[in-house]
């Protein structure tokens, strides 16, 4: 009987997910035990469970992870790939930071980027208090920090939490190409690890960074099957709320509703896998 739940699940946005790598399957016991939604464990009381199976099936599903699996050397890049990259480095630098020291720093960036969502502000947040490891990106001309990826280390899996980069006209200065090679040549060229996720399948806004990560460095789609489990004591309130959905999308710019219409939108997929 499994009672060590946070070996195997974090609290994140009101619900439970996998704390381990992304290709691993989450045991069953767990999937259908009652004592998960136990607020005393969490100190918050989760509404739901999120957790894939079929982890790189052939069958393309609506569920996705963006990863790169194998090593990329620079030679192995195509001659297009290789100058992006040969010149990015030219103009920046990364290296590993204390976010308590480049704090400031991390916020004024993420305050920034977060004005090129029109429709919903990213949330900002105190750096300082964050334990994962943080990869700054710094201008070779004066040391300015202009970029940074915050990374997890789950097993032998990188898992990347968050990127914020400052945008440039000059198209030389690319920090996001400069933080990504990075971390593929000390994390997975090293050997290190075996894998790097930039994570499932984008809702809240859009995003091309995946994209980018595709074309630019051999990254590729996983599919996989998304499921979601209620917590029995919202289960009716939930269903409920799905019936509303197409309403709910009238209030889209609340906060609330956006939030709200996400997980809706999470949950109709999964009844789709």
């Amino acid at each position: 009987m499994i009672k060590d739940y946070k070996k195997y699940l974090r609290f994140y946005n009101h619900g439970l997910f996998p704390n381990f790598e992304i290709y691993k399957s989450l045991p069953s016991e767990i999937i259908m035990s009652n004592e998960i939604w136990d607020k005393t464990i969490w100190g918050r009381t989760p509404y739901f469970l999120y957790y894939i199976s079929e982890f790189g099936t052939n069958k393309k599903t609506n569920w996705w992870y963006t990863v790169l699996d194998h090593p990329v050397t620079i030679d192995k890049l195509n001659s297009k790939q290789r100058y992006k990259v040969k010149k990015a480095l030219e103009f920046c630098y990364c290296k590993e930071i204390n976010s308590k020291e480049y704090n400031i720093e991390m916020i004024n960036i993420a305050k920034e980027v977060s004005k090129s969502y029109k429709r919903h502000k990213q949330d900002v947040y105190d750096y300082s208090k964050k334990k994962y490891d943080v990869i700054g990106c710094f201008l070779k001309e004066n040391d300015a920090l202009i970029g940074f990826c915050i990374i997890n280390k789950v097993g032998d899996m990188i898992d990347k939490v968050s990127e914020k980069c400052l945008h440039f006209d000059d198209s030389k200065i690319q920090p996001s190409t400069v933080l990504s090679w990075y971390i593929i040549e000390n994390y997975i060229n090293s050997g290190l690890f075996k894998l790097i996720s930039n994570g499932s399948r984008t809702l809240n806004h859009m995003s091309l960074h995946n994209d980018f990560l595709i074309e630019r460095f051999n990254y590729k789609r996983i599919y996989c099957k998304l499921h979601i489990v209620l917590n029995p004591k919202y289960k009716f309130f939930i269903r409920v709320a799905y019936l509303f959905r197409i309403i709910f999308k009238l209030f889209d710019k609340i906060s609330y509703f956006h939030a709200l219409n996400s997980f809706l939108l999470i949950y109709r997929i999964s009844k789709e896998s």
